[in-house]
């Protein structure tokens, strides 16, 4: 999650945007080196056509030039998906936040842009815990470590 959070930043910077909004958080998910797509894929979701379209919209967003570019600062709406992915993850018991926390955060969220791509490609909570994703029983995200965490939840020996 902390990999995803800084890559919002460096999108809203290469794009020209002021803040971090939802839509960079969601684009910053599906990054290929992000566990989200392959979550959305096994969903049976088109996890390609949901970047590309936040891409789109990423690059219709207004932009900064002159002096004030560079400088991002997070959103009202991007820092009230973080705090319930926070709410989230206490709910869950988890000891720290990850990109299934954000990304559940961002569809309960109230941002149009986002809420449209949902609609679009059929992504809902439901559609979300279809995939294999988040059926890890009672076991918790006890590390920061993504692989630690990954192989913890999965009961699985080291490779």
């Amino acid at each position: 999650s902390i990999q995803a959070i800084n890559r919002c930043e460096r999108i809203a910077a290469e794009y020209g945007n002021s803040a971090i909004a939802p839509i960079h958080i969601l684009y910053a998910l599906l990054d290929k080196d992000c566990i989200i797509p392959r979550i959305l894929t096994r969903s049976g979701l088109d996890a390609e056509g949901l970047e590309r379209a936040a891409k789109e919209e990423i690059e219709r967003l207004p932009k900064v030039s002159g002096s004030g570019r560079g400088e991002v600062y997070i959103s009202s709406e991007a820092n009230a998906v973080f705090a319930a992915s926070e709410k989230i993850a206490s709910g869950m018991k988890d000891e720290y936040i990850s990109v299934e926390h954000i990304m559940l955060a961002l569809i309960d969220c109230d941002d149009s842009k986002v809420q449209s791509l949902f609609r679009r490609f059929g992504l809902n909570k439901t559609a979300f815990f279809r995939g294999p994703n988040l059926g890890r029983g009672n076991r918790m995200v006890p590390t920061t470590t993504p692989k630690r965490a990954t192989r913890l939840l999965k009961n699985t020996a080291p490779t």
